[in-house]
């Protein structure tokens, strides 16, 4: 009886050990990367070889464990990419439809992930400036990470630059988000107002109780 539960504990661990193998190499692959790719759009500067090494164990890493984080970060390593070259320039433009791919398939695997959102966001608003897909992907960012500070200013500016393409639900949305970023760091909202030319637009919106959502003098 003794040897029967032997076997049947050596046989579950066997199999527990199998199981975990798949995500052990992944992240055996991975470990000659310095750090995972930061969750917001990267602005440090690192060089294409770098880049192209990052991908590479990035996607060797897929060979083990299909991972929505693992696709997200090399879509992010696209978008340094194209950044490198340019987002306007041809080759820019290809690292640009690479990001968008690898970003959906993050998507469909990490369906909750506000940051994967945000960054198809900036994607498609590079690539199409169709305001329906940048508003889908604002939103189902905001749906799942709506006091995430390290996307309530990225997602803002973007927002306004889209502002009257936007439906009407989703303007009051934003509206609060004026109301958190304000509270986060007034200053750095006060730039994304002045860089995306929307000083007179911000002026005159009021939330649900008719106050002026935002006083910039």
């Amino acid at each position: 009886m003794l040897r029967v539960a032997s076997i049947v504990s050596f046989g579950i661990g066997l199999i527990l050990m199998i199981l975990a193998l798949p995500r052990l190499m992944g992240a055996i692959i991975l470990l000659p990367l310095e750090k995972p790719v930061a969750s917001n759009i990267s602005l440090n500067a690192k060089s294409r070889a770098n880049l192209d090494t990052d991908i590479s164990y990035r996607d060797s890493a897929l060979q083990w464990i299909d991972d929505g984080r693992i696709w997200r970060d090399i879509g992010l390593s696209h978008i340094q990419q194209a950044r490198l070259k340019g987002y306007k320039s041809a080759k820019g433009h290809e690292y640009i439809i690479k990001a968008k791919f690898v970003l959906m398939e993050s998507a469909v695997r990490a369906p909750t992930n506000p940051f994967t959102w945000a960054q198809l966001a900036f994607v498609e608003n590079i690539l199409t400036k169709s305001s329906p897909a940048v508003e889908y992907a604002l939103i189902r960012s905001l749906e799942n990470g709506k006091y995430e500070p390290r996307l309530v200013f990225s997602r803002l500016g973007l927002a306004l630059t889209i502002w009257h393409d936007l439906a009407a639900e989703n303007k009051a949305k934003f509206i609060q988000q004026i109301d958190v970023a304000a509270r986060l760091d007034r200053a750095r909202l006060v730039r994304i107002i002045t860089r995306t030319r929307s000083t007179k637009l911000v002026q005159s919106l009021a939330d649900a109780d008719g106050n002026p959502v935002l006083k910039l003098k």
